[in-house]
């Protein structure tokens, strides 16, 4: 079966999908992730067509005709020039950049200079198998939000990471390997799951669904009231209860 016949029944069905599934379907297919913006693009629409917002607006209409899966296409080679711009990221200065040459690199200097940071922010943005947490600078009380950097390619696009759950599929690509990725490897079981590039994009669009779903729950937590009634008359007899309400 060649891959336009894999990849139309999967188009025809997103597009029978709610407006708000299908939104997501579109950006994913267009390019391979959503930023936060489009995520409350999509939660809009789900709240504008269960009827729990009004809006007099029309909803526009959405085609999934012609695209196809970022991940069905050719992926060029890429290679990491460099990063800079750095923002909440332990105590790395903003203003430095670090070069990465096309063969090798070496990052050297004193304790607490930044080095560990850096592999921190390289674990956390591409791929790795540790699970690493960015700090903000904890003596800066100005250095507070999610920690921020650019990564630059050789072709001179860059990438804006952003360490709010997002990740970006491009700097995926780039594999980080350190010393608290050797006792997974060693001590854990690895299992090996292959997926037809072709069939990605039901995880990727899973994974935003999932997105909606913990936003709906969070604002539905938020508009819970408690009522204390039922406390009122713990213990009560049922006459009491009957003489209190009449």
């Amino acid at each position: 079966m060649s891959e336009q016949n894999v990849i139309n029944p999967i188009i025809s069905w997103a597009g029978e999908r709610p407006l708000w599934e299908k939104y997501i379907w579109k950006v994913c297919l267009e390019s391979g992730s959503l930023t936060p913006e489009q995520l409350d693009v999509a939660y809009n629409y789900l709240l504008i067509e269960s009827g729990v917002v009004a809006s007099e607006e029309a909803l526009p209409e959405i085609s999934l005709d012609g695209l196809v899966p970022p991940e069905s296409q050719l992926l060029l080679p890429i290679r990491l020039k460099s990063i800079g711009s750095l923002r909440n990221v332990n105590a790395l200065s903003g203003d430095q950049t670090i070069p990465f040459h096309e063969k090798l690199t070496l990052i050297y200097g004193r304790n607490a200079t930044g080095k560990s940071g850096y592999g921190r922010l390289l674990s956390k943005a591409c791929f790795s198998r540790a699970n690493k947490k960015i700090l903000p600078n904890l003596k800066d009380t100005e250095s507070q939000g999610v920690g921020e950097a650019t990564f630059t390619m050789h072709d001179g696009s860059t990438i804006k990471f952003l360490d709010n759950g997002f990740g970006n599929e491009s700097l995926k690509r780039f594999s980080v390997f350190d010393s608290d990725c050797v006792p997974i490897y060693i001590d854990r079981s690895n299992s090996l799951q292959f997926t037809p590039g072709q069939l990605q994009i039901f995880d990727t669009v899973n994974l935003f669904i999932q997105k909606i779903e913990e936003k709906f729950n969070g604002d539905v937590s938020k508009r819970t009231i408690t009522t204390p009634v039922p406390y009122i008359f713990q213990n009560e007899p049922i006459s009491s209860i009957s003489a209190f309400l009449l």
